[in-house]
Formats: C-alpha cells, structure tokens, sequence
C-alpha cells in the first residue's frame, strides 16, 4: 500500500502501519553487522546514565529477524546496565537494501542538526537548580563539564551579581613588574617565576605546602584558547607559542626547579600541562623533567582530559593533570605576568 502525493518531486511513500512496543530481552536482539556508526564507549556510558536517570525511555528499532535497524549504541548501555529487557519496534515490509540506507541516513542526517546556543545555555542555568532536588547535575544532559563552561561562558545572559561587577580599567596600568600586593593573609606578586628574588620576596621565608599551577602551553592564544565571546585574552608574556621543544622545557624546567625549593619536603603539587609526554618524547629527554619533580615513584596521580570541540569550531586543549608529592627539587608556581 503506498500513499501517492500530488507533489511531483516527493516518491510514492509506503503507508505507515501501526507501531506497537514489545519489550524483549537484549540477548535476542542481534547486531546489524552492517552498522557502519561507531560509538565510543564514552558515549556508551553517557547513555546509561541517561537511562539510569530518566528510564529506557526510547524504543530499539529492529526488523523481523531481530536485527537491530536503530539503537545499537541503546542496546549496548543497556547491557552494561544488566537490564532484563528493553522496549523494542519491529519495523516489517522493508527490503534489505532500504534497511541498510535507512541505517546509513538516520545517522547522517541527525549529524546535519546544530544548537541554539543562547536557548541552550538558557536550560543549562535553569536546570542547574531544577535538577539538584531530584539528584541530578547537568551531566545528564551528555554535555561534558568543559562543554557547559563554554556555552554558559559564551552565551549566558549577563546578570552578575552586585560582588561580580567589576570597576573600569582604567587606562594607565596600575600593576607593574616587581609590586607585590598584600590581601590580609594573602600575597600577589607580579612577578617571574624563574626568578628566585621574586618567589622569595612572595613566600617572605614561609615555604610552600601546595601549589596549584596552570604554567602557558606554548600555544597561541588567539585561535586556539579563546572562545567566542566578548572578551579577549592577550598573549602570555612568555611560552605563547614562540619557543621551540627544547626551549619550551627549558622554560618549565627553570620554573619548576625554582619554585621546588621553596617547598616543604612532601608538599603537593597539581601541575596542569598541554601534551607533556609527546613533548618530552619530541625532544628526546622523556626523563628530564621527571627529575625536577618528585621523581616516578612519588606520582600520585595522574589524568588526562580532552576539551570537546564544539559544532562551531572551538579549539581544544589536552591538558594533563598530575599530583605530585614533592622532595627539596620539585614544584612549579606562580604565573608570569606581562612585563612592563
């Protein structure tokens, strides 16, 4: 049976039957060998949660046999989370070769959908607190932590708070090289961090029990970790994509052996660097800067993470992020800032 319209350009369609929900057990169903999409599984583990949280709500789209038509990465979170059985719609009347163009068009034209990214953060905000009574965050909407900040970075409503305006810059620099600013119990030096003056005037004889540091990647800032909004970083002074392998580790190994002295044997270092092993490897000395830190066997941890790139061309850091416990020759500290 097939429906004839009277537009010329659109095909004889078949006749949509009724769709009726079986639930069947996922050991009957049978992956389609000829599923040409792949999924990760990270994205495996995204949709478990999501069914963890909001139930297997979306049926399997299978055919006669039990071949899975739609839904391969569904059935796979839902194996993983030992469920007994899972809603499936048994598609009939389809040839094998419309069964393998429909496989291949519902994927590809799904990739062709963008984001209203105003509207989206929009829900990121409100759900922030909608979810937190029910025990939920925003990560089971399948957006990464890094993903939200940039939407919310770049397309949230402006509404700070009285404590977030911030005064006009004023247009002579206020900050130079070698001030230190006093906070009550804090510190704030503008000053080089391979400077043994400077990070000895900033510690004042108390040394350091843990750093946390985010030293440049020797990258460009400009086209690489900016996003889209309205305010735009300059470079670093340093290490902003000028220096070459060999130079770049020299710069982290000053830094590093500087600040390691001023630290309390066993302190804590949380060191955050761009692609650390492939530069070591690069420049043939994967053992130097271990030997500015605490040494391999003091490593505590260590993880790496890929910032997702957005539909719209954002650019991506991979970052490494260790916690090292230090000896008398181990951390890095302080940032650089712009000489004047």
């Amino acid at each position: 049976m097939t429906h004839m319209s009277k537009n010329p350009r659109i095909a004889a369609v078949p006749a949509s039957l009724p769709l009726e929900i079986t639930y069947r057990a996922p050991g009957s169903l049978q992956i389609n060998s000829r599923n040409a999409r792949v999924h990760p599984k990270r994205q495996i583990q995204k949709i478990a949660k999501s069914i963890a949280a909001f139930g297997h709500i979306v049926p399997i789209l299978i055919d006669e046999k039990g071949f899975v038509l739609k839904g391969h990465a569904t059935l796979e979170a839902a194996r993983l989370l030992g469920l007994p059985a899972v809603p499936t719609v048994t598609v009939s009347g389809l040839s094998d070769s419309q069964k393998r163009a429909f496989m291949i068009a519902d994927n590809r034209v799904a990739q062709d959908a963008g984001w209203n990214y105003e509207i989206l953060a929009r829900e990121f905000e409100e759900l922030s607190e909608l979810l937190q009574p029910i025990d939920l965050d925003l990560s089971v909407t399948g957006f990464d932590p890094a993903e939200i900040d940039i939407v919310l970075n770049d397309h949230a409503a402006a509404n700070p708070g009285p404590g977030d305006i911030l005064p006009q810059l004023q247009k002579i620099t206020v900050t130079r090289s070698g001030d230190l600013w006093c906070l009550r119990d804090h510190r704030v030096l503008c000053g080089d961090a391979r400077s043994p003056a400077d990070l000895n005037r900033l510690l004042d004889g108390t040394p350091a029990r843990m750093v946390f540091t985010d030293p440049p990647y020797n990258v460009r800032i400009a086209g690489h970790v900016q996003g889209r909004g309205r305010v735009k970083h300059r470079e670093f002074a340093f290490a902003s994509g000028e220096m070459t392998d060999d130079e770049y580790v020299d710069f982290l190994t000053q830094c590093d052996r500087n600040i390691a002295r001023a630290c309390v044997d066993g302190a804590i270092a949380f060191i955050c660097t761009e692609g650390w092993p492939d530069r070591l490897h690069r420049t043939q000395e994967p053992h130097r800067l271990e030997q500015d830190f605490a040494g391999p066997g003091d490593v505590l941890s260590q993880s790496a993470r890929a910032h997702p790139r957005l539909e719209t061309g954002e650019c991506s850091t991979r970052q490494r992020f260790r916690a090292r416990a230090a000896r008398p020759h181990a951390l890095q500290c302080v940032d650089l800032s712009r000489p004047k």
